[in-house]
């Protein structure tokens, strides 16, 4: 297997090595506990939501876009995006006929590339699944369903199993796209066989913990959740059939709400607020959803608040910042509703359609052609404040939402990664 060493494009100015130096000592030091600003362990950051807890950034950016530190190559094709911790990045991708993940340096240099299973082929080519880092492990799932778990600094593997194989999973036209959920001691993810649909394994053997039986629905695309509300932890998962809450200990079935798409996926992960509200959308015209989440003991049950049948949805999932979702439409318009009516605040030309991070108040919008814009994350008005094109887009369009981590805004796009400084000095 060939794979080309990420590079340097360009030697940087004095002033981009002095700003990566000084990124390279505060991404330097070993996390403990819960993952700190720098680090953007799983899908959609630290808890699964979109939103940074970055703070300091920059408010406007010069014309050219912000000052690039590096840009790493040979990472292979991927339609996924990444994690970053304790100063690593991880990226999956597709090199040859293997699913790989990489790992690179804060610098951009490559520490190592494991591969994963064969690659997903079929109608749409490139890696699936967010790397997830937990507890010093690595945990990744292949478009085949190979799960992975080894040790990152040592690139060891710790164990493996296809959980396709394992749990009989029912063949799709797109291989498995989902990113593995770690909840506390588990890893849950979603083999969707005729008769195991759910599944939560130990994350230090790879042992089953349970088996969910009552849901049986077709794969999903959706990435689950998971949240604490009224003293009772739940999973949720959205398949192409329903969104269905479990109870996180035994994965008991404990409401589901029938959202059938037909021959797509429900593929935005949901929404969770701490008021006990769940944003859910369904593609195919059908919408987007408030849930209000109630609970009594170890029962739970869910009803309708409100919902937004023009708020369709087919691969972006919104954030919620302030009592307000912010997110993309198929149409390429860029909207904002209001959390306890759906009230629409704004429906406005973007960048087209893509994928939203907000950090610091401001929404990083991000298209499928490799456009990135920077919004005041307000119900006012979608106004662009600045933009810039990534130097090089693949062929394939993008679908890897920004990363923001230690002051760097990461772009995934294609078999590259691009990274800026975008600390305030």
């Amino acid at each position: 297997m060939h794979t080309r060493r990420p590079h340097r494009r360009c030697s940087p100015p004095p002033a981009v090595l002095l700003a990566t130096l000084a990124l390279l000592a505060t991404l330097g030091a070993p996390t403990t506990g819960r993952a700190r600003g720098r680090d953007w362990p799983q899908w959609r950051g630290p808890k699964r939501d979109g939103l940074s807890t970055e703070r300091g950034l920059l408010r406007r950016w010069p014309q050219q876009g912000p000052p690039r530190l590096w840009t790493a190559e040979g990472l292979g094709t991927g339609l996924h995006t990444l994690a970053v911790a304790d100063g690593r990045i991880y990226v999956p991708g597709t090199v040859g006929r293997h699913t790989v993940v990489t790992a690179l340096g804060p610098d951009g240099s490559k520490l190592w590339q494991v591969e994963n299973g064969p690659a997903a082929g079929g109608r749409l080519d490139g890696a699936r699944g967010c790397p997830v880092v937990d507890g010093g492990w690595l945990f990744h799932l292949s478009p085949h369903g190979n799960l992975l778990c080894l040790e990152p600094k040592t690139k060891t593997k710790i164990w493996s199993t296809n959980v396709a194989d394992r749990f009989k999973s029912r063949a799709t036209p797109w291989g498995s796209g989902e990113c593995i959920l770690v909840d506390r001691g588990n890893l849950v993810c979603c083999p969707a066989g005729e008769q195991t649909g759910i599944v939560a394994l130990n994350k230090k053997t790879g042992d089953i913990v349970w088996t969910c039986n009552e849901v049986t629905d077709p794969p999903p695309y959706s990435a689950p959740i998971s949240f604490t509300f009224g003293g009772l932890r739940q999973i949720v998962v959205q398949t192409p059939s329903s969104i269905v809450g479990l109870h996180a200990t035994s994965g008991k079935v404990l409401w589901r709400v029938e959202q059938r798409v037909g021959n797509t996926g429900n593929i935005p992960t949901p929404v969770y607020s701490r008021t006990g509200h769940l944003f859910v959308q369904g593609a195919s015209g059908i919408g987007a959803t408030l849930l209000k989440v109630l609970v009594k003991g170890t029962r739970s049950k869910v009803r309708d608040v409100w919902h937004a049948k023009a708020i369709d949805a087919r691969l972006g999932s919104f954030v919620l910042y302030h009592d307000h979702f912010y997110g993309p439409t198929p149409d390429g318009k860029w909207v904002c509703l209001h959390l306890r009516t759906g009230r629409q605040m704004y429906a406005e030309t973007g960048v087209g359609k893509g994928f939203v991070t907000c950090a610091d108040g401001m929404l990083y919008t991000y298209s499928q052609t490799g456009t990135i814009a920077l919004v005041k994350a307000t119900p006012k008005s979608h106004q662009i404040i600045s933009q810039f094109t990534v130097p090089t887009p693949g062929r394939e369009p993008n679908w890897a939402p920004p990363v923001i981590a230690g002051g760097r805004l990461l772009l995934r796009y294609g078999d590259q990664l691009h990274c800026y400084n975008i600390a305030q000095q």
